[in-house]
């Protein structure tokens, strides 16, 4: 019976590059939110074209950065109270009406990598490096190839095992 009082484990997600948004959905100094492994993210694209990826809610009182987030730069800035995070580290830079930052105003940030007309996340629930990254396809750069023209269909399971089932109609 003490093994029905037992705490169940949290869900942890695989290890590994998780597509998270296409390249083109992403335009320069627009913010949108997505929620994958179960948390809350935005996804921004910097004045410099890098994506970067980091936690949506604010430390402040919780604003989704996505949801009406200006990106500045390449930082974000929140819609409740304007203050603003640094897209790298995560790490607050500015409260307009303070002289102090709190040293705990802090978003999670994500390491993101950009390839072939996709841009991924790292997943790592030990939180470790990544030991590969995702290869470009030389066909992308390849103006005599034609690109992939992506439809999104949203299935309520991991990758795997759409992957693992793609071939076998009888297991989808």
């Amino acid at each position: 019976m003490s093994h029905l009082l037992a705490k169940p484990k949290p869900h942890r997600y695989p290890r590994g590059w998780f597509v998270v948004s296409l390249s083109t959905e992403i335009e320069i100094g627009k913010a949108t939110s997505v929620t994958y492994f179960g948390r809350r993210m935005v996804v921004f694209r910097g004045e410099d074209g890098q994506v970067r990826v980091t936690d949506a809610y604010c430390p402040h009182l919780g604003a989704d950065l996505g949801v009406g987030g200006k990106v500045e730069g390449n930082d974000i800035r929140c819609p409740f109270h304007a203050w603003k995070f640094d897209g790298n580290t995560g790490r607050c830079t500015e409260v307009p009406y303070a002289n102090h930052i709190p040293g705990k105003a802090k978003i999670g940030t994500y390491l993101v990598d950009e390839v072939n007309g996709l841009i991924f996340i790292w997943n790592d629930p030990e939180g470790g490096e990544p030991d590969y990254r995702i290869p470009p396809l030389k066909e992308w750069t390849d103006p005599t190839w034609n690109h992939w023209s992506p439809t999104r269909i949203e299935v309520k399971t991991h990758p795997r095992e759409i992957v693992e089932n793609v071939a076998d109609k009888g297991h989808f």
